[in-house]
């Protein structure tokens, strides 16, 4: 069931950055076989300027530097993720596809949208409040590829701090 109406009052501007790929086929396939079953894994597509658009496969919402880093650290260790893992600068924005009350119609959307091409993730606000979300970009600019390629599938996503 959607939800209309919420107030936003955490807010999560780091990430741990696992991979980098030039491609979204070669994206997806290494998600698909290393990263998606870790919680909180996602594909952020996104326009670093001159270098052009990339696809980078993330991981986590963090609110302090410190946390994304210490949970690097851990996963590291365990192997989990390779030891190129790193925590960028601050990814404050992200793109809101849907929220949503409740986790199973949340997920729903998430996997029909994976089956798009599309890893998105999800951000429990509340016990009710659950956003769909895509990507973690430094700059509403650097969103706009992942933006349209939302758009293009029919929906209507907007950007939002995360």
């Amino acid at each position: 069931m959607p939800v209309t109406e919420y107030k936003k009052s955490t807010f999560y501007p780091y990430t741990i950055h696992v991979a980098s790929v030039k491609n979204k086929k070669d994206a997806m396939a290494q998600f698909r076989q290393k990263y998606q079953k870790l919680d909180g894994a996602f594909i952020t597509k996104i326009d670093l300027g001159s270098t052009g658009v990339w696809y980078r496969i993330d991981l986590g919402e963090f609110t302090t530097i410190n946390k994304a880093t210490d949970q690097m650290k851990d996963l590291q260790a365990r192997g989990i993720i390779d030891s190129e893992a790193f925590i960028g600068s601050s990814v404050p924005y992200t793109i809101e596809i849907g929220v949503y009350g409740d986790k199973s119609t949340a997920l729903a959307a998430a996997d029909k949208l994976l089956g798009e091409g599309i890893a998105p993730y999800l951000m429990k606000e509340t016990d009710t409040v659950y956003r769909l979300i895509s990507g973690a970009f430094p700059s509403t600019h650097s969103a706009n590829p992942a933006l349209e390629e939302l758009i293009s599938l029919g929906l209507q996503p907007k950007i939002t701090k995360r």
